[in-house]
Order: C-alpha cells, then structure tokens, then sequence
C-alpha cells in the first residue's frame, strides 16, 4: 500500500473511532457487532502490519490492530574467505524476501602436525633436534631440541702404577665415541710401614733411636728419636710457624706424673715450647727435666700453675720468655735460677711460692713497666724468699740486701723477710713488703716517700723506725695497713704531712712522736697539728681534746671507736670527709649545749659521709653550719635529722634537708614528702630514702647525677611535671637516671 493511501485510511479511521467514543458514552462497544478484519498495512521481514474493522451498526465506529513482523527467511551460508591454520575467514547469506544480507566470521583452523623426525642426531657433547611439518600446510613446521647424550665412560685402565713416591695415571673411552678420552692421575701409594724397631735403646733422660721399612720398597728407610722413658704421657702440637713443637701432658697422666722427662725432639723437629696449662694442675709431679741440648725457648700462661709438689726445675739456656703465672701456687719450689738469655717475664709467674727461697734473675732481663709498678704482686705470698740476686749486667734492676731495687729511681720493688733497706734507697714502692714477716724495720734517712700499702698485712711487724736526719715529710698511715703486731711507730721530726688513706689501722697507743717533730702532738689518742689544731688521725680509745679546730678526712676512718657517743668540742669548725666512717658503735654524734639549750658549736661544714656506717640514727645541724657535703648522710641508719633554730641556709621540712637559698634537696628520709618549695636535688639526696613510693613535684627544674643512687626496683618515683622520659631528659639532661633503679612513674596528664 502506498504512503498515501495509508494516511487516507488512517484519518478515516481516526474520525470512526471518535464517533465510535462518542456512541460509547450510550453504548457499551462489546455489544456492537463489526465486520470482517481488513488489512491496511502489510507485515514485512522486520516491520509490522495493521488490520481494520467497520461497526456494522455505525460505519463510522472501527477498530484496529497489528500484525507481527514475519521475520527474514535465510538462504544456504556462502563462504567469503577460507579460514586458514593460523587466520580467521568469513561467510555471507541473502534473504529470500528482502533485499537484507548477513555476515559471520570463521576461527583459524590451527595446526594439524605430523609425526616428529629427527632433524640433527645429538653427539656426547652437542645438542641435537627434531621437527614436524602441518598436515594443513607444509610450510608450517616445529623443531624440538634433543639434549646432548653425555659421555658414556667405560672402567678406568690403569696405564701407569703409582709408588710410594710417584704418581701413576689412567684412562677410559666413550663408547658413544671412541676418540673421546680422558685421563686421571692416580696418589702415590705412599709409605706402608713395618713397625718401629729400637736401633738405640733410650735411656731415662736420653733420646734413643728408631727405624722403619716401607713394605712397598724395603729401600725406603725412616728414622726418629726415640723418646726418654721419662716422656710417657706427653703430646705434642706443631707450633704457630710450624717448626717446631709445643710440649703438654696428657690428662690421663696428670694426677699420676711425677718426673716428666722434656725431650730435645720429636718427629725430626725440635721442642721450642712449653704450651700454655701444659703441666696444669700436676699434683704429684715432683720434677721436671729439659733433656739434652733443648731448644725450649718459651714457658707458657700457667704452664706449671698448681703443680704443688714441684721441687726441682732447671730451666734450658734457650730459654728467652716465661709468661704469666707459669710457677703459680707451686708451693714446695725452693729455688728458681732463670737463665741468661731470658728477656721477658710476664705477670705474677711466682705468685704463691711459698716456699720459695731464693731466685736469681738474669742480666738480659727487661722488667716490664707493669713488672716495675706492681712488683710485689709478681711476689705475692712468697713468704719464705730471703735471697734475689741480678746478673750484674741487668740495666734496670739490683739486688741489695734483700731488697730488688729499680736503678733509674732507686726505687726499692720488693724486699723479702730477711731485707735490710739499704741507704740510698729513695723511695718503698706500693705493697713492696706486702705480708712480709719481719718483726722490725728502719727506714733509712735517704727515703723520701713511702708508698701506700707498702707494709701492708705484716702481722709480725711491731717496730718502726726512722734514721736520724730522716728526709720523710709526708707519712701516709695506710702504708702499714693491718699491721695489727705493732707495738712502737715512730713519727719523725721531718714529717709535716699525715694523711691516712681511709684504711689506716695504726694503733695511737704505738705511736710515738719525735720531740723535735713541730708539727703534730699526740693528745687525748689523737694526732694532731700543732699550728692549726686539726685532728689528723685518732684512735680507738680517743677523746676529742677541746682545743681541735677541724677534724680531718677519714680522721677515724675504721679504727673501731669503743664510745658509743662522741662529743664535738665547741670550737671544731669542719668534719672532713669520711670522718667516723665504719664505726659501726658509735650511736651519737653530739655537742655541748648551753644553759639556754642551744648548742655549743662553731661548725661550718661537714663532708661527704663523714658518719657512713655508723649507729648514728639521729642528728642536729647546729645553726653555724654552713655546708654540707653531698651525700654527707650516705650509708646511714637516720630516722631523724633536724636542722637548730636560727640556721641561715639549710632548714628541715616534711622529713627533707633543703638548702635555704637555693631550694635544693639535699637528704630525704623515710616518711617525708618533698615541698613544692623545692627546685633542684643535689647528687645523693635519695640514698638513705628506702620508702616505696614518693612525688617529685613539678616545681623542681634540675637534678644533679646520682641524685636518686641506691635506689631499688621495689620503690616508685612520681615525677609529676612530665608525661615522658623524654620530656625529663630535654629538661633534666640524662644523668639525672645514673644509679636509680627506681620505677619511674610520670604523672603528668
């Protein structure tokens, strides 16, 4: 139908179905009775129909309705392009009705392969490969590598015999291919050797000899030296360089050895050293023998340490070194020749000897530095040594009356029991006569100092004296530490000087002050100055005289004060460090009071732990002090410490010491709690505090190192201005924490 007959029937259409709605407003349209369906618009392959019907009652009523498309009808597929193995192709198709056409592509065929053949045959050493050709298309083909075959190697025959010195050879074939060789060299067989058979018999301190014969050639011959029968029971170690060999006994051997015989060789080699801990230990060896001509040029560390029941020991003359306690604690040595030629003795390598009596150094010897500061400790309890002599060659060192003397210095090093301090001597050197047994000694006018510790643990000693004319000013009382025999100690007019040490035992009733001495006066069991009234050194027994001035350091450092309560006198204006230190039965330190209660005392300052490790649990700062040390109360037993009305610069508050003008916190007893007031903590403020708990307040802006020593990881410290570690650190610096075990807690939200 045209286009224009279509409109035409749509518009009649149009007008009947409004007249058909305007009827229907009378009469319903399922009652009215229509004609048959007529087609307006034909249905193609993709589009819709519309078929028409007139009322029969009212031509101009209708109705319409549409037909569905009919859809195309294809004709066979037709092939454009051919897929091929490695491409697509494609197809086409019409329809039969209309003039539309469709398209569709075809997936490559993909390979169809043959069977493999080989293309290169593989060899032992090269590779080979196959191929397969596309059934599809021959010019399509694929080749798969074929690994190399390896050699295939038949047994080695042996060409060459090897021999005990020579090297043999051999050679195998490939039997994939026979020009393919290979050839290997075969060890020498070495030596097979008969048994050991004695040419000449050793004796006990003499090497022997014997012979072996290879079974391979009866033309080769080996000799050794056969051990002295002595030697049962050593090993031997090749040395560093290879050598020489390092000789030791076996463990096995050295509770039962008790002669040892060292031989000159081993193996075709010489014996150079005696290894480190080679007799260590040996309880019952008794001697010990460096057989014919040694080449034994070194004694090992503790080389002979132990061998209690060594008596006997004559040292090689090859001998250059014996190291660190190599002779130590063998107790029943006597006697020790080192001979010449040895230039280096290590540290204490006689240490214990006690019964050692003499020993001869010689003169090649070179003391070590640490030798010359420590000598005595090389000695150390040898108590029975009354002879040292020096080849008269030595550079360093002399021996003169039983005294080892330094030349540079004239310096006496050591002295034994039976030593006379020779005259021109000018100087006792530290723990020189350390346990020494002598009853009595003189100090010659010559010396001019006497070391610390110098006659220190000699318990027989109960007389000293000094030459006339002595030239000693200063005397340190620790030189003769645990003397405890003394009976008579002399104090010479020349010395001006006393000094303690802090470990000082002397008696004062042994003390006896030379007349024309102006410095010092005994009184009251006290040494004291004359000019200044100090209070150098007191006694067990002492009374404080009341003219003292100061008491010194360490004044009765240790001494064993009997009186529980010790009275300061009115005009002692300072207590030196470590004062009363150890009296552990000294329970006050007190002063005179007036008739109005206040204390008689003129003290200014008292000094570092001056009353450590006494009973004391309560003391008064009297208002003249002035200073106190840091860490004055350490070691301490205080429960109460309380500072005299009218003190300018400390006070006590809430069981603390502050300083006044600073605000620093100087002593914190059990029970206290720090004041806002305070700013800073001096080092060692806590050490006496054993509480578990206490609040450093946000006020305080510094502490000192060690402020809080000696705390315990069962006690907590609040700091209440910080949040962090780190927040104390950046205002405190780090030392703050040195010594604090503590648990820190910061309290700041």
């Amino acid at each position: 139908m045209k286009k224009k007959g279509l409109i035409a029937v749509l518009s009649f259409a149009s007008v009947g179905l409004l007249a058909c709605g305007l009827v229907g407003r009378a009469q319903k349209d399922d009652e009215l009775a229509y004609g048959e369906w007529v087609t307006t618009v034909e249905a193609t392959c993709e589009e819709q129909g519309v078929q028409v019907r007139v009322c029969l009652t009212d031509p101009d009523k209708m109705q319409e309705r549409f037909i569905p498309a009919t859809g195309h009808d294809w004709n066979e597929w037709q092939t454009l392009t051919p897929a091929t193995c490695l491409t697509e192709g494609s197809q086409t198709r019409s329809c039969k009705t209309c003039e539309n056409s469709d398209f569709q592509s075809v997936k490559a065929l993909g390979h169809e392969w043959g069977e493999w053949e080989t293309g290169k045959a593989p060899t032992c050493r090269v590779a080979g490969y196959e191929t397969r050709v596309c059934l599809r298309d021959e010019k399509h083909t694929e080749n798969n590598p074929l690994d190399a075959l390896g050699h295939d190697w038949s047994d080695w025959i042996v060409t060459t015999a090897p021999t005990c010195e020579e090297l043999g050879e051999k050679t195998r074939y490939c039997r994939n291919d026979n020009a393919h060789v290979e050839n290997a060299m075969l060890n020498r067989l070495n030596h097979s050797w008969d048994e050991w058979v004695v040419t000449k018999a050793p004796t006990e301190s003499e090497e022997g000899e014997e012979t072996r014969t290879c079974r391979y050639d009866n033309e080769h011959v080996e000799t050794r030296a056969a051990l002295p029968l002595g030697s049962e029971g050593l090993a031997f170690a090749l040395n560093d360089d290879e050598t020489g060999y390092r000789v030791s006994l076996q463990e096995n051997y050295r509770k039962s050895a008790r002669a040892v015989y060292i031989p000159e060789s081993y193996n075709g080699l010489p014996v150079t050293e005696v290894a480190d801990s080679a007799f260590m230990n040996c309880e019952n060896l008794e001697e010990v023998v460096f057989c014919g001509k040694s080449s034994v040029y070194k004694i090992g560390d503790v080389a002979f340490y132990g061998c209690s029941k060594l008596r006997q020991i004559d040292l090689p003359n090859s001998l250059i070194e014996i190291d660190g306690r190599a002779f130590y604690r063998c107790a029943a040595l006597e006697s020790l020749v080192i001979p010449e030629g040895v230039t280096t003795l290590s540290h204490r390598f006689l240490e214990r000897c006690v019964s050692l009596r003499s020993v001869s150094f010689p003169s090649s010897w070179i003391p070590s530095k640490t030798f010359l500061n420590n000598v005595a400790l090389w000695f150390s309890e040898c108590t029975s040594l009354e002879e040292i002599t020096v080849g008269k060659g030595n550079q360093y060192v002399r021996a003169q009356s039983g005294c080892l003397i330094e030349r540079a210095t004239n310096k006496l090093l050591y002295g034994t029991k039976t030593a006379v301090i020779p005259e021109g001597v000018t100087s006792i050197g530290e723990v020189a006569f350390f346990k020494g047994d002598m009853e009595s000694v003189e100090i010659p006018a010559s010396i001019t100092e006497i070391a610390s510790k110098a006659f220190e643990q000699c318990e027989n000693l109960n007389r000293v004296t000094f030459a006339p004319n002595s030239k000693l000013t200063t005397l340190n009382l620790s030189s003769f530490y645990n003397c405890t025999a003394l009976e008579y100690f002399e104090i010479p007019a020349s010395v001006t000087e006393l000094t303690n040490g802090g470990v000082g035992r002397i008696s004062v009733q042994a003390v006896v002050i030379a007349e024309e001495n102006e410095t010092f006066v005994k009184d009251g069991g006290c040494i004291i100055e004359k000019q200044t009234g100090v209070l150098r050194y007191g006694g067990k027994d002492a009374v404080i005289p009341e003219y003292v001035t100061a008491i010194g350091d360490e004044a009765f450092y240790n001494v064993g004060l009997t009186a529980e309560t010790i009275v300061i006198p009115a005009g002692v204006k300072s207590i030196g460090k470590e004062a009363f230190y150890g009296n552990s039965n000294v329970k006050s330190i007190t002063f005179n009071r007036s008739a109005d209660g206040k204390l008689l005392s003129s003290l200014e300052s008292v000094g570092y732990q001056f009353i450590g490790y006494t009973g004391i649990k309560e003391f008064v700062i009297p208002a003249s002090v002035k200073t106190v040390g840091k860490g004055a109360f350490d070691y301490t037993s205080l429960q109460t410490l309380t500072v005299e009305e009218g003190n300018a610069c400390f006070k006590t508050e809430s069981g603390c010491l502050i300083e006044t003008a600073t605000n620093t916190l100087y002593c914190v007893l059990n029970g206290a709690e720090i004041p806002e007031s305070v700013t800073a903590i001096a080092r060692h403020a806590f050490s006496i505090w054993s509480d578990s708990y206490i609040v450093i307040p946000a006020s305080v802006t510094s502490v000192e190192w060690g402020a809080f020593y000696n705390t315990s990881n069962e006690q907590t410290i609040v700091l209440a201005g910080f949040a962090s570690q780190e927040e104390a650190d950046a205002a405190w610096g780090t030392d703050w924490r040195l010594g604090c075990h503590a648990l820190i807690v910061y309290g700041k939200n």
